[in-house]
């Protein structure tokens, strides 16, 4: 059997469930056909456990690497993975080595992340291909990094599990989470960071017409506090919902119990963003921003309405048209967006996924 070194900063733990999934996924996936030893790092609560957590990650993987004999080392985060997967190729130059590239990893808004593209550079040299979560990230990676795109590989973030993700009855879904049933609802689901767009939802939310929609955002993050403080300044606050960060399970009753869901993001990270195609996988009518990777997927007046990103005035209009169209265009859209999300299933994904691996191992 063929042996695979997998390296991720990035997964799930049982205080974080959600947190790097998709790359738990990935590793399940291998795990079905391969030997693979897994090196990780769980989201960290201080900053000195980060930085033991990644003096062990590193220890662990570069020791591995040299002394045990695998046949592919596998990375998630490319930019954090470069020292130890240089050290290795030092000394195991033959050794496949596969990049998954992230939104910070490679592509960033912010000066703190500016510091990863010298690290993803340094592992770009010596990687022999990179699989990206969407082609907006593939053609960025080609003409900002000068990186052959016969090396990079389409494989969307894990993909969406359909079978889980469907239309629900919308009451039922409603009363799980405690909502009124009475209610039309405006949502997002998503990281409350800078970046996410969830203040501009705010925003243009506060300026709609009388439509009778409540606005409800689950998540949590460096934001939250600031949100929660802009929608009291706006005197909304009897029609806005916050609820935590919520488990797949119930991420579900979530956006079916959404008339519109919103996806405003502005980071120039976005890589693919699954959140859309959950909600998408729904049937949910869902605004969204022309940012990044949601263009992959994200079609204006077919599966979707779509606004210019950070433009508020036009994410206003788009929510006040969602909110007038007529029954039969929005089945059209519903129906049309969960077509979409069907492309993008999980299991799909999968097959081809494991089939690019078995190609990469049978050379």
């Amino acid at each position: 059997m063929k042996r695979i070194l997998m390296l991720t900063n990035m997964y799930p733990s049982p205080s974080n469930p959600t947190y790097g999934i998709f790359v738990k996924q990935t590793y399940d996936w291998l795990c079905a056909d391969y030997d693979v030893s897994l090196v990780k790092i769980t989201k960290q609560k201080s900053f000195m456990r980060k930085v033991n957590a990644y003096f062990l990650f590193y220890v662990k993987s570069i020791f591995l690497g040299i002394f045990k004999n695998y046949d592919l080392l596998y990375a998630h985060f490319i930019s954090h993975a470069a020292l130890p997967v240089r050290i290795i190729k030092l000394f195991k130059p033959k050794l496949i080595v596969i990049g998954n590239i992230h939104g910070e990893d490679v592509f960033f808004g912010f000066k703190k992340f500016s510091r990863n593209r010298k690290r993803s550079k340094a592992f770009l040299k010596v990687s022999d291909y990179i699989i990206s979560p969407s082609d907006y990230f593939k053609q960025r990676l080609a003409s900002e990094y000068n990186y052959p795109q016969e090396k990079i590989i389409l494989s969307p973030s894990g993909g969406v599990d359909v079978s889980l993700f469907k239309p629900m009855e919308q009451e039922m879904s409603k009363k799980t989470l405690n909502l009124d049933i009475s209610k039309k609802y405006i949502g997002l689901a998503s990281r409350l960071v800078p970046g996410k767009g969830c203040g501009l939802l705010v925003e243009a939310f506060s300026k709609l017409n009388d439509t009778g929609y409540c606005l409800v955002i689950a998540g949590n993050g460096s934001e939250e506090e600031n949100l929660k403080k802009r929608v009291c300044e706006l005197q909304i606050s009897d029609r806005v919902v916050f609820m935590p960060l919520l488990p797949h399970e119930k991420l579900v009753c979530f956006y079916n119990s959404l008339d519109i869901f919103c996806f405003p993001s502005e980071s120039v990270s976005e890589s693919l963003g699954l959140v859309g195609l959950e909600a998408m996988a729904c049937g949910v009518l869902c605004v969204v921003s022309n940012n990044g990777g949601i263009m992959s997927y994200a079609v204006d007046s077919r599966n979707s309405l779509v606004f210019e990103k950070s433009n508020c005035e036009d994410l206003r209009l788009k929510l006040q048209k969602a909110a007038s169209l007529d029954s039969s265009k929005i089945q059209s859209l519903k129906s049309n967006a969960r077509n979409t999300a069907l492309d993008f299933a999980s299991s799909k994904v999968k097959n081809e996924f494991l089939c690019f691996f078995r190609k990469v191992l049978s050379l």
